[in-house]
């Protein structure tokens, strides 16, 4: 199959193979969600859990259900200035996070 007749999020899946092959000890991802489908992401999601565990992954993502899904410490910045840091599930819950990414009034 020839790389552009696959879909985006399989090329994001190539591209996030390619960078492994040279076995790196960190990985570092711009918002690899980014223009994938509702049906592509969680396939992401499932390819970061299957990483290898001594590799430390670095992730810059909006979408917070990918985010959060493989993290054991999540940082979040709003303008520059790092908000909160902390494990996935106290930041889901903390109530700053929720104003920045689901508005004052959610």
């Amino acid at each position: 199959t020839r790389i552009d007749a696959i879909s985006h999020g399989q090329r994001r899946q190539v591209e996030i193979g390619m960078a492994l092959s040279g076995v790196p000890r960190l990985l570092m991802l711009d918002e690899p969600a980014a223009g994938l489908s509702a049906a592509e992401r969680p396939e992401l999601v499932k390819l970061m859990a299957e990483l290898p565990r001594d590799l430390t992954l670095i992730l810059i993502e909006h979408d917070m259900d990918v985010a959060l899904a493989n993290s054991e410490k999540v940082t979040v910045m709003k303008d520059g200035v790092v908000v909160v840091e902390s494990t996935p599930d106290k930041v889901a819950d903390d109530p700053m996070v929720q104003a920045i990414y689901l508005g004052e009034g959610h």
